[in-house]
Parts: C-alpha cells; structure tokens; sequence
C-alpha cells in the first residue's frame, strides 16, 4: 500500500502535463523560386541545328509531351526531331515531373503549385534566349493532351513569349479571369471527334462538367482573347492528318475578323481517337501554321 501511495502522486503529476500541440507544415509559397534556381533543380533537352550561327535569329520551339509519357516520346511520334535539321529551329524538349504513381505530368492548373511548371518553362524560354540568338518573333509552343493543356496555359500567362501555340486533343480554362493575355496568340487546335480522353465535345463524365470546354469552345476562348470579331469560317479544302482514317478526314474551321497576323483556328479529325496516329504530312502542317504566325 505504501509504494502505490508513493506512485500515485507521480502518476498524477504525469497527468497534468500538457500534451503537445502538433506543429503545423509550413504555408506552401506563393511566389515560384527565381528562374536561376528553377533551372538548377530541373535540366532540359535542347536540340542544336548543326547550322547554327549567330549571325541570324533563329526560331525556337517547346514540345510537350503527354500525361505518362516523355520528352521522346512526343518528339519521335509526331516527327518533329526532324524539323532542327530541316527547317533550322531549336527544339526543347522538357519534361513533367512524376506524379505518386510516377507518371510524368504537366500542372497547367493555377492551383497545383508549387510545382511552377508555368514558370519553370518560361525560365527555360528565357535561358535559351540567353544562350543562343533567338527570334523573339518566333518562339513556338506545341503540345500532345496533357501537354496541350499546359501549352494553353503558356499562351495565357506567357503571351510576351509566346507567339503561336498547336494544340493536340486540349482544353484551356472558359474562366477569363485566368485566361486573359495581355498580347495576342496565334492558335491551332487539333482535336479528334471521337476522342475518348479529352472530349472532343467537352466533358466525358456523366453528368458532364460545364467547366470542361468542347474544342470548339476552347477555341472560343482565343477568339475573344484575341479579339476576332468575326464567325468561326468551315474552308472548302480538307487535310490528311491520320492513318486511322482513309483519305482526307480533317475539317479546317478558322475564325475571321482578327488582328493582322493573328489567326485562331480548329481543325477538327472525324472519327480519330485520341491517340492520332498522325500521317507523314502533320508535322508538316503543323510547322506550317507556327511559322506562318510570328508575332506581329
């Protein structure tokens, strides 16, 4: 009786203490780090034409590849590691970081930073700047899904830079408060009506989002930030962008009424799935419209 008598004022004084608060995780950031320290924790491929001097400005070109795939992947599928050598453009060919299930993605939605992918490639625009004599006219942003989702998101935030995109099977936000460049941007969007990934007519869920924009109202989008005050225009002629389809399947609509220079513009591949299988021909188109569309 007497070592209990003795325990239990240890036992109560054991009680009395406070218990530890958790201590909370620190606020995320809400500026990107500089671009020096972007660029030091995430390298880049860039590709050289051997032709290269500094004695003319040069275009260059950001490509990006899609949910799960790689900086080769998009190069090697639509052909366009052939364009350095055959039509004198730098090609970068960055990469997403891996998400947890370790698939390499894109964050073109403001609100998964602190990744900063926006950020960290205009950095990578601006260190090639840096580095080799660029056209500031003529820098080129192209994307595959997921990476066409982000190349939206670069003609929205980095319009000073950009001065033409080329959309595969994306969407860009229908909110203009996160959508409204302050200098126009020149864009192809190249959708397959029978996408099953990224909806041709918007969401694929049902009940559908109305958040989730068809191709048609993603390019409505760039009508109004670029101020077209025309119809969105059917042309006459028709394009061969696909093996899945025999002959020629594409549908060109372009917007009419832009600023000089400035083109928006859907060409939309009946019957094509999302992974488009693209012929020969639609690098070639492809490179067409974005040299065609310096800034004016």
């Amino acid at each position: 009786m007497r070592r209990l008598a003795l325990l239990l004022p240890l036992l109560l004084l054991g009680c009395e203490e406070p218990i530890p608060e958790p201590v909370p995780p620190p606020p995320a950031p809400t500026e990107p780090p500089s671009e020096s320290e972007l660029l030091a924790a995430r390298p880049y491929n860039l590709t050289v034409p051997s032709t290269y001097a500094d004695t003319a400005e040069w275009p260059l070109l950001v490509a990006l590849h899609g949910y799960g795939g790689s900086a080769s992947d998009v190069s090697t599928y639509f052909n366009l590691d052939v364009l350095p050598e055959r039509e004198g453009v730098l090609l970068v060919l960055p990469e997403g970081l891996k998400d947890r299930l370790g698939n390499r993605a894109w964050h073109p939605n403001r609100s998964r930073y602190p990744d900063w992918d926006r950020s960290w490639l205009t950095a990578v625009i601006h260190d090639v700047k840096a580095k080799y004599r660029i056209d500031p006219r003529r820098v080129f942003v192209f994307g595959f899904s997921q990476g066409a989702h982000m190349a939206h998101r670069m003609a929205c935030d980095d319009s000073e830079d950009v001065a033409a995109i080329v959309s595969v099977a994306g969407q860009v936000t229908k909110n203009a408060e996160f959508c409204s460049p302050p200098t126009p941007v020149s864009v192809l969007q190249i959708h397959g009506t029978d996408d099953e990934a990224i909806g041709y007519e918007g969401d694929l869920n049902d009940p559908p989002s109305a958040a989730v924009p068809s191709a048609h109202e993603t390019v409505a989008v760039w009508a109004r930030n670029d101020v077209c005050t025309g119809a969105l225009t059917r042309a006459s002629a028709r394009l061969d962008l696909s093996k899945q389809v025999s002959g020629f399947e594409t549908d060109i609509d372009a917007y009419e009424g832009c600023p000089a220079g400035i083109d928006v513009q859907l060409w939309s591949m009946q019957g094509v799935t999302h992974r488009c299988e693209p012929t020969p021909g639609f690098v070639n188109r492809a490179w067409l419209f974005l040299s065609g569309h310096p800034k004016p």
